[in-house]
């Protein structure tokens, strides 16, 4: 695992978390493109990493990993009260109306794939 690519997710969230209000708990999310061992070690470095700086975030692995099923996933943590979601496009360009109007609703960080016009704040992703 790359453990550069879990400091900087969590900066990211960090560093939005400081902009949003701090009188409640900031909650944030990532939604992968589907179920792999980058994936699984990505959560278990961010629980270790997460807990040593103060952020916790809930990951979702989806299967099957449509873009359908990334959505409904989405909503149900945004309905939760997510206000930073990192997402991993399955289709970036399939995805790039939806993640236009999410990025109006929360903040949106794309993860690995980046997508045209999305609205996101940040783009973390590995060479």
């Amino acid at each position: 695992m790359n453990r550069l690519f879990v400091v900087m997710m969590l900066a990211a969230c960090l560093a939005f978390s400081a902009a949003a209000s701090a009188q409640a708990p900031v909650k944030a999310a990532v939604v992968t493109d589907g179920i792999s061992e980058f994936w699984t070690q990505f959560r278990e470095a961010s629980d270790k990493e997460g807990a040593d700086a103060g952020v916790a975030l809930d990951v979702k692995m989806p299967s099957p990993a449509t873009p359908e099923q990334q959505q409904q996933i989405i909503q149900q943590l945004v309905d939760g009260g997510a206000s930073i979601v990192a997402v991993c496009p399955v289709e970036p360009e399939k995805q790039a109306a939806y993640l236009k109007s999410l990025s109006g609703r929360v903040s949106l960080i794309l993860l690995m794939k980046d997508g045209a016009d999305s609205g996101c704040k940040a783009w973390v992703g590995v060479d």
